[in-house]
């Protein structure tokens, strides 16, 4: 299973299935950009955008900092294998925070909202083991909270299949 993932502002959809990919590495957005516009997308490849001490450990929002935190790499969601068989779909939306060396802080990790509730552990593991591009603040890494999305689609996964 391949993941993909789209950060959007600061919220983000992680899709479980077969037929996605990561988009292609797209440039950081400038400091001056509003934080309504500024996006961030699933890559491998980004410049060091800022560097040095974590900013007194302080959590911000994503209104708060210049750069969003972007998805660098992590392990594919696992869909759980009796609701794959029985055709059922689902979304699990997590808040966390992202530490400014950017692990998730695996403690930080809830659910806001779950379509079922088998979907909500291999979500929380998926997020766990994610690596981040961390937030910036006036070129300094922040520790940032998030909202995601992941998103589960018995048809992109492959049907019946276990």
């Amino acid at each position: 299973t391949t993941v993909t993932a789209v950060l959007a502002g600061m919220s983000a959809v992680l899709f479980a299935g077969c037929a996605s990919t990561v988009p292609t590495p797209t440039p950081a957005p400038a400091p001056a950009a509003s934080a309504s516009s500024r996006t961030a997308t699933a890559t491998t490849e980004r410049l060091p955008a800022c560097s040095g001490p974590v900013v007194d450990g302080r959590v911000f929002t994503s209104d708060e900092i210049d750069l969003p935190p972007a998805y660098r790499d992590g392990p594919a969601v696992q869909y759980p294998a009796a609701l794959r068989q029985a055709g059922v779909n689902g979304r699990v939306t997590l808040a966390y925070i992202i530490n400014g060396d950017g692990s998730v802080d695996s403690t930080s990790v809830t659910v806001i909202s779950a379509t079922n509730p088998a979907f909500e552990e291999p979500s929380r593991k998926v997020v766990a083991g994610m690596r981040f591009w961390p937030g910036c603040l006036s070129g300094q890494p922040v520790r940032t909270r998030i909202q995601q999305g992941i998103m589960f689609d018995v048809q992109r996964d492959g049907g019946g299949a276990p």
